[in-house]
């Protein structure tokens, strides 16, 4: 035997080169998802707080959630109108063949927001903000509708628990003797149908955005149009759906803390959307969709700590089947498309 047979091979230059560029690309894909991950919790808890400091304006202020919206878009139209010629970006310059669905998502966004904010004031912060999430469970039936993607059969059992655990947080068959306990009842029944308005909108906004992705729009031009929207579409849809007037919001003797309180809701939109947008530059949409369910636990414990609302048996069950189903279809869905 030669005495090069002592010795382990030695591979070549280019093979570790092909290695040692196969183990920086994987460092990289995980970084990227990693920082993609934390911008969009980031965004979570942003969002969460706009939410809560609108609830501290709907229970101290005679103020609707279509006046709320309407001043505060003002703010995220001219943060994000700013940031966009920062950027040099052409607000004009929209292809025709996205502009129709460019019209949808702010159609569907203001009534999205206009939704969620009205059932605030029927529900708990936390029931509200769960029930919306069961608009992810229409979310397969659209995309097999409008984008031609297949339904997997594991799908449908996550989605039939998470409509049950919508039946169990919305509870429409609750018989109430008590005449005070009924009329309750009913006013929590109202806010849960609006809840899933909310829900059904916000699927189909999901949709537009998949729609918009190959636009080619940079990230603050759809929010300009948003909150343009907002301000066109809140007094309007107040007036002539819950007849409510936009002269009554009470800014009288200028009280800085509602209007601060506005101020604080505009740049929370602001600032938390670019964080969501950001996360889907950096981080996988699949990976992105399990993290998204973790502000279910994080309304319930700001309910509990902050408003002082204790869930329901019922409703923690629901919210449960919710939060599971969600985050089965995300997984599900993760781990396909990484296979």
């Amino acid at each position: 035997m030669g005495k090069q047979d002592h010795f382990p091979l030695k591979a070549d230059d280019s093979e570790v080169s092909s290695i040692q560029s196969q183990e920086q690309n994987i460092f990289l894909k995980i970084f990227y998802n990693l920082r993609g991950l934390i911008l969009y919790s980031l965004g979570i808890f942003t969002y969460s707080f706009g939410n809560l400091l609108f609830m501290y304006i709907v229970k101290n202020y005679q103020v609707s959630s279509f006046e709320i919206l309407f001043w505060a878009s003002f703010i995220m139209l001219f943060s994000f109108f700013i940031h966009s010629q920062i950027a040099g970006q052409d607000l004009l310059d929209i292809k025709v063949g996205f502009k129709k669905f460019l019209i949808c998502r702010i159609l569907f966004g203001t009534m999205n927001d206009g939704l969620l904010y009205l059932s605030y004031n029927y529900l708990t912060y936390s029931k509200a903000t769960t029930i919306q999430f069961g608009g992810s469970f229409i979310v397969p039936f659209l995309s097999y509708y409008f984008l031609g993607d297949k339904i997997q059969k594991e799908h449908l059992i996550f989605i039939f628990l998470g409509f049950l655990g919508i039946l169990f947080m919305v509870q429409p068959f609750k018989d109430e003797s008590n005449t005070q306990s009924k009329s309750s009842s009913e006013i929590e029944l109202l806010g849960s149908f609006i809840a899933l308005g909310a829900a059904l909108t916000g699927a189909f906004i999901l949709i537009f955005i998949r729609k918009l992705q190959n636009s080619g729009l940079h990230f603050t031009v759809v929010p300009v149009y948003y909150a343009l929207g907002n301000i066109i579409m809140q007094p309007i849809l107040g007036y002539f759906l819950f007849n409510q007037d936009q002269n009554n919001t009470k800014i009288a003797g200028h009280d800085w803390i509602l209007i601060l309180s506005f101020i604080g809701i505009g740049f929370n939109l602001y600032i938390s959307n670019i964080f969501f947008t950001l996360a889907f530059n950096y981080a996988n949409p699949s990976a992105i969709s399990i993290v998204q369910y973790v502000a279910m636990p994080i309304t319930f414990l700001q309910d509990l700590l902050i408003f002082g609302n204790v869930p329901k048996s019922m409703e923690i069950i629901g919210a449960a089947l919710i939060l599971l189903s969600n985050l089965a279809i995300a997984f599900h869905e993760y781990k396909s498309k990484k296979e």
